[in-house]
């Protein structure tokens, strides 16, 4: 499966189903800051991912959200490993075991902006989907917020930085208006935050304001999607 960064189409699915979340403060995301940062090559210097917290269910058919008690084991395509025990989230990746190009990874971003930029376009990188298995179907592990905050974790090689300028979009299902981008990745693990805004119906046509930053904001929430 092609590892792509599908967070316009991940915000908008949120946006249609119109979550609605709380802050909670029982989640510690440990996001290593790698210092300057190793060149290729030196992926050993790397500090691992760490994820924990409480983790809730959310169901697509019945619209509903609660606290997750249960037992299951996470793992990802790329490698790392952890489980979901009595509802707590504990898992730990370190350099991913398949990594792709950052062109690859940010193909779709650009049409959302103008003069889209990648500082070093033969780095490489992934981007962790993790998925949980046991006690039922496999089911995926999503970090949200409200109704239009998502954040994931993206892996480079070395340190690039992401720019572009903001611009609108319109298709026959939705309008997408982008804020200016600026992302300044360092080699190793970092949080990727979207925050999109709901403009409401434009000619019979949604219409969403993204602004893409660095950082995993205290508020998210752990959401098993189980069905």
């Amino acid at each position: 499966m092609k590892n792509t960064f599908k967070i316009f189409g991940i915000v908008a699915a949120v946006a249609i189903i119109g979550l609605s979340m709380v802050a909670c403060g029982d989640t510690i995301i440990h996001v290593p800051d790698p210092g300057p940062g190793p060149g290729p090559g030196d992926d050993e210097r790397l500090t691992p991912l760490t994820l924990s917290g409480q983790v809730w269910r959310y169901s697509w058919r019945h619209n509903i959200r609660i606290q997750y008690n249960g037992n299951r084991t996470v793992f990802s395509d790329i490698g790392g490993s952890g489980a979901i025990t009595d509802g707590q989230l504990s898992f730990s990746i370190g350099t991913p075991s398949r990594l792709e190009s950052i062109l690859n990874i940010f193909d779709e971003f650009h049409a959302q902006f103008y003069d889209f930029n990648i500082s070093a376009p033969s780095a490489s990188g992934a981007f962790l989907e993790p998925v949980t298995s046991g006690g039922g179907p496999v089911a995926e592990l999503i970090r949200w917020y409200g109704d239009y905050e998502v954040v994931g974790y993206l892996f480079v090689d070395r340190n690039v930085t992401v720019t572009g300028r903001g611009r609108t979009t319109t298709d026959s299902h939705q309008i997408i208006t982008t804020q200016d981008l600026n992302l300044n990745l360092r080699a190793g693990w970092n949080a990727l935050h979207t925050r999109t805004e709901n403009l409401g119906i434009t000619d019979g046509v949604r219409n969403y304001r993204y602004a893409f930053s660095i950082g995993d904001p205290a508020r998210m929430r752990w959401y098993l999607l189980l069905d």
